[in-house]
């Protein structure tokens, strides 16, 4: 085990890290000998560690980055942070009265957003931690935080899959959105300051 006292930029932190170990996380016991109080006095230290894969978590003020691009055109496969992925025939995005609309599953995986569907009564809840936009399938009313709008093409429900309006919610929540309109090509990033 490797012992770093730095904790990348949290005072006070101590980061283990256990080598030659590929899934670390849960709960360890340290026992930790050798050690001399400022007295000089022989100590020892023992206590319960929650280990957690730094990967998956981030310190206070620390910037985490989404992004999503892929072609409308030619709309078999999107890039995110974690690499390629691939759309299935009936969940390529579609361009309807001049907006692209995506699966809602894209929308949520791909930009870290919390997204809730309620089938019953095809509401759609897409949100981050400043922002609420409630949705209904076939309709063009929509609430931000709780005021009334209306977005151009209602989303939709197309052979199971819920397709929303993607300009609209990514502006909603202050995404940055790009079209190159020669090649069809959408660009949206999202920053996320924990």
């Amino acid at each position: 085990m490797n012992v770093q006292l730095s904790g990348f930029g949290v005072s006070n932190a101590i980061i283990f890290r256990l080598d030659g170990v590929e899934d670390y996380t849960g709960k360890y016991q340290v026992n930790i000998s050798g050690l001399r109080t400022v007295g000089g006095q022989a100590t020892e230290l023992s206590y319960t560690v929650d280990f957690y894969d730094l990967s998956q978590h981030f310190y206070p003020g620390e910037t985490e980055k989404w992004n999503l691009q892929f072609s409308v055109e030619k709309g078999w496969s999107y890039e995110t942070r974690t690499g390629t992925k691939y759309f299935d025939e009936e969940n390529r995005p579609y361009i309807e009265k001049g907006s692209t609309l995506v699966p809602l599953r894209l929308v949520s995986e791909s930009l870290g957003l919390d997204v809730e569907w309620d089938p019953a009564d095809r509401v759609i809840r897409i949100s981050d931690d400043k922002k609420e936009i409630v949705l209904k399938t076939g309709s063009q009313q929509v609430r931000v935080n709780g005021v009334e709008t209306t977005v151009s093409v209602a989303p939709k429900v197309v052979r199971g899959v819920t397709f929303v309006p993607l300009r609209f919610v990514s502006e909603q929540l202050g995404l940055s959105v790009d079209f190159e309109e020669s090649s069809k090509l959408v660009r949206i990033e999202r920053e996320y300051v924990h």
